[in-house]
């Protein structure tokens, strides 16, 4: 498993490398959507300059401030991210400046250049490597969880429960072993009580079978048999 990741990141970076090569812009695409976004929606931003690059923004209707010194609004989509928003947008075009200038150099082609500088060299296989002297690499140790350990695995929220090995007896009907009639159990059975041999002669008066039990009362499996015997007479 090692191997193969080690593998796809060797690849990985290669292919980054290569297409950050073919850039033209000296922002990454998918910044440059962002901000031609923030720069559709500052047409909407009424800009009242306030003084040492501090503006007052109306958008709809909510009012914010915006520093281009220390590149901060009251949205705070500029703090967070990086990107002018769509007011620090609005008040660079007032002060008829390149917004690119104001974006995080993170998000500059100069910055990945330097993250997929270095690579990963290839290796042959492990039987051409030398042995070295030193402990081995043993797994942690597991640590036993407090409770009851789960057979089922967490399932995600989005994540279809009908494949669940547990289902659902709704729409089952019930028929109990012993009276052979569906809707209730032992425990609702209108002859509970009753002895199971009493209950065999009432079903079979005229079969001419002799019951007999040394204990009194047959099991539900003799019993089942001995009924259905007589149903097909």
């Amino acid at each position: 498993m090692l191997e193969e990741i080690r593998h796809s990141l060797m690849q990985r970076m290669y292919i980054k490398r290569v297409m950050i090569m073919k850039w033209t812009d000296d922002i990454c695409p998918n910044i440059r959507k962002k901000l031609e976004i923030n720069k559709e929606e500052s047409r909407f931003c009424i800009v009242t300059p306030s003084g040492n690059l501090k503006f007052e923004v109306q958008y709809m209707s909510k009012i914010h401030v915006v520093n281009i010194g220390s590149r901060s609004c009251s949205c705070r989509r500029w703090n967070l991210t990086g990107i002018p928003c769509n007011h620090a947008v609005s008040c660079i075009a007032w002060m008829k400046d390149d917004p690119d200038k104001y974006i995080s150099d993170y998000f500059k082609r100069d910055a990945y250049l330097k993250t997929y500088a270095n690579f990963i060299e290839p290796l042959t296989e492990n039987d051409t490597w030398p042995n070295v002297d030193g402990p081995h690499c043993l797994p942690p140790h597991v640590k036993k969880m407090p409770g009851r350990p789960k057979k089922v695995r967490r399932r995600e929220m989005n994540e279809d429960d009908s494949q669940a090995s547990r289902y659902s007896r709704h729409g089952t009907s019930i028929i109990y072993q012993l009276c052979f009639k569906e809707g209730h159990n032992i425990r609702r059975c209108p002859l509970r009580g009753v002895s199971s041999t009493a209950l065999v002669k009432e079903e079979m008066p005229d079969s001419g079978m002799s019951i007999c039990s040394s204990r009194g009362e047959w099991s539900g499996s003799i019993i089942r048999e001995r009924y259905m015997r007589v149903r097909r007479l």
